[in-house]
């Protein structure tokens, strides 16, 4: 073996040092009759149980540790089960089999009637455990680009004054090679009660949205985007946002994804007494992703709507970030904050609006 015991990406939680040191014992010990799955990456091999293959990454558990470690697909020399997996690969295909080894960048998969088939590896979407009936196979074939999450939050305070709040959000996303699809849903609610007076309301406000991108050449994708919103605390009835445009992927690699995007759209807003507010609006807007460690992930977006006819008076400025951290396989810690800025809000309410939320999230 060459001078590094891991000559090839590794991406794990923790230290490293510490993972790569449970790998060369693992080199070291006998092979677990348990434990027969084999991987080769650079110039070393391991042996343990194949978690998973997502997002071009392979996911081993290392023989005779609780450790794992992640490798990008293209550093894989070869692959192997001791069991069946469902393997979803290209736009439709799916098949249920037994890996047996990588050969010219493709699989070699034999199935339980003993045909082996030839998997691309650039064109895996998932590898999982094997499927449990033909309704488990429709739902993962029908479902492979689809990914979703239910977020709860609630808090509660007795004093001088009272304070009840709930936060229920659910968002679903569709991501394919060159395509992507997100639907959002919040809902926001909060009271409030001082010694002596009426439980007042002071937090009401439902945020649904619809994000589309297509990638068209390289880095350079086109979007339309569906935003609605109602607010009572700010008196505003309901607000949409339908926008498109085009944007540029500066940074998109293993790590995280960095956008610009600009485009034309429109701002509909009517306040409760029927006061309305519309003018078409250019979209200036910056979003990202990034992975961190613990496994964790960040996400954040800036947005600017200036009124076409009358930008330095009507604009809006939308900001957004949210952390995760998984807690357990289905189960994520999750920090959101959001920030508002309305130019042109309606009477005696202000032109800002921030939140800060820390709650619950179910991974779907």
């Amino acid at each position: 073996m060459s001078g590094k015991l891991f000559p090839f990406k590794l991406f794990v939680p923790g230290r490293l040092a510490l993972i790569r040191s449970l790998c060369g014992l693992a080199l070291l010990m006998p092979v677990s009759t348990l434990a027969s799955d084999s991987l080769l990456a650079g110039d070393s091999t391991l042996t343990g149980k194949l978690k998973e293959i997502s997002d071009d990454m392979a996911n081993f558990s290392i023989a005779g540790t609780d450790s794992s470690v992640k490798v990008a697909t293209d550093e894989l020399k070869n692959l192997t089960t001791d069991e069946p997996r469902l393997i979803i690969y290209g736009d439709d295909k799916s098949i249920d089999g037994t890996v047996e080894g990588l050969v010219d960048g493709n699989l070699t998969v034999r199935t339980a009637d003993g045909k082996r088939t030839q998997v691309p590896l650039d064109q895996i979407v998932s590898v999982g455990g094997p499927a449990s009936g033909n309704f488990d196979q429709w739902t993962r074939d029908n479902l492979r680009y689809w990914s979703g999450s239910l977020d709860l939050s609630a808090s509660t305070s007795q004093a001088t004054t009272d304070t009840t709040q709930i936060l229920f959000g659910a968002s679903a996303r569709r991501k394919s090679e060159k395509s992507e699809l997100n639907l959002g849903a919040s809902y926001r609610y909060g009271t409030q009660k001082e010694d002596g007076k009426p439980t007042s309301t002071n937090l009401d406000e439902a945020i649904g949205t619809i994000k589309a991108r297509r990638t068209v050449w390289e880095q350079l994708f086109v979007f339309g985007e569906m935003a609605a919103t109602y607010n009572a605390i700010q008196k505003l009835s309901l607000r949409a946002q339908p926008s498109t445009g085009a944007g540029w992927d500066i940074l998109d690699n293993d790590h995280g994804r960095l956008s610009a995007k600009a485009g034309f759209g429109g701002v509909f807003e009517r306040y409760f007494g029927g006061t309305k507010s519309e003018y078409p609006a250019l979209v200036l807007g910056m979003d990202g992703d990034w992975d961190l460690p613990l496994d964790s992930t960040l996400t954040a977006g800036v947005e600017y709507q200036p009124s076409v006819t009358n930008f330095t008076e009507n604009y809006l400025v939308q900001a957004r970030l949210t952390y995760t951290v998984p807690v357990i396989s289905f189960l994520n810690f999750k920090v959101q904050i959001t920030d508002d800025y309305n130019s042109s809000p309606a009477d005696n309410t202000q032109r800002n609006s921030f939140y800060f939320n820390v709650g619950l999230s179910f991974t779907l």
